[in-house]
């Protein structure tokens, strides 16, 4: 982290970073001599490759602020999508909850058994039917059928 750290703050930013890993790439690709027999040689490159690769990750580093302009333009997209979609859930399940609170009322049964007992069986009744005839068979597909379904 020593060598990464170049203005000594005791940080290390995107620059120091590219600088120090561009510092161990050109050091990795200089055979090891006799003094420093034990370091790795990496790469069998020349230097000027090492020089264009350090170009090329400070030419991404633009490129990552234009994209980081890319991504709010999504963030603020998808705020307006869950407000639009907010909204018109609001606007169309007002009178839906207007007929269940009706409906509960005039059957005199509760508006939460209402809400999350009888609408459930009713979109799914067939469903329901079609996984009771087919336990009926008492075969082991049918029962893991069943098993699934429920």
């Amino acid at each position: 982290m020593q060598e990464f750290d170049i203005f000594r703050d005791h940080r290390m930013n995107e620059t120091e970073f590219i600088e120090g890993i561009s510092k161990w790439l050109v050091l990795s690709r200089h055979p090891a001599d006799e003094k420093d027999h034990d370091r790795p040689r990496f790469f069998n490159t020349s230097s000027k490759q090492s020089r264009s690769e350090q170009q090329s990750l400070l030419t991404q580093k633009q490129e990552i602020s234009t994209t980081t302009q890319k991504n709010w333009l999504n963030y603020v997209k998808a705020a307006l999508l869950l407000l639009v979609g907010t909204a018109i859930s609001a606007l169309l399940g007002l009178p839906l909850m207007q007929t269940l609170q009706e409906f509960s009322s005039d059957v005199n049964i509760p508006s939460f058994l209402v809400t999350y007992v009888v609408v459930p069986l009713a979109l799914n009744i067939r469903q329901a039917l079609a996984t009771i005839t087919s336990a009926r068979e008492k075969t082991e597909k049918a029962i893991s059928l069943t098993f699934s379904e429920v």
